[in-house]
């Protein structure tokens, strides 16, 4: 299995930067978990085999760029961007990202092939195929609580906000 991380952040030279502000991983060049970078840093190959999108949580480091790469494919896509994710996050994905003023509503749009975004709910605890591997959604405290098994820490100053955020840590992948 190889994982990369997508960079995010371009030196002045032009190479990446060991800092990262948006986080995407890529698995064996098919599967994405979070889209912070993957509109802007994934390669052509990538771009061409990657349908299979995981998304942990809707923090804007982890989806920004998700509507660059569905937008930048729109035409060719024969087949859905599948977003893995659970119903909260679909929902704020819906009703905050692709809500027709900050970007189009994917999961409405059809191109010449068929729809262009499909979700695909999981939910907490159950495991889940995604392409070729299996994954298990497991939910965590937005209120300083790492993820297991990443060294990836959310925190928030305002317990009510963190409250009504939805988090979810993929914490384990078997092929």
């Amino acid at each position: 299995m190889k994982i990369q991380l997508l960079p995010s952040s371009i030196d002045s030279t032009g190479q990446c930067s060991p800092e990262q502000r948006l986080t995407c991983f890529v698995v064996d060049d098919h599967v994405a978990i979070d889209a912070g970078s993957l509109g802007i840093s994934a390669s052509d190959h990538q771009r061409s085999t990657i349908r299979d999108v995981i998304i942990t949580h809707p923090h804007i480091d982890h989806v920004a760029s998700l509507p660059i790469f569905i937008d930048d494919l729109f035409s060719s896509l024969q087949q859905p961007v599948k977003i893995y994710a659970t119903q909260e996050v679909i929902d704020v994905l819906e009703r905050d990202l692709f809500n027709w003023a900050l970007y189009p509503r994917f999961s409405e749009l059809r191109n010449d092939y068929g729809r262009v975004l499909e979700y695909v709910q999981v939910f907490p605890n159950q495991e889940f195929s995604v392409g070729h591997l299996k994954a298990t959604a497991i939910p965590v405290s937005a209120i300083d609580m790492p993820c297991p098994n990443t060294s990836h820490k959310t925190s928030f100053r305002s317990a009510p906000i963190a409250r009504r955020m939805p988090i979810s840590c993929v914490r384990r992948f078997t092929q």
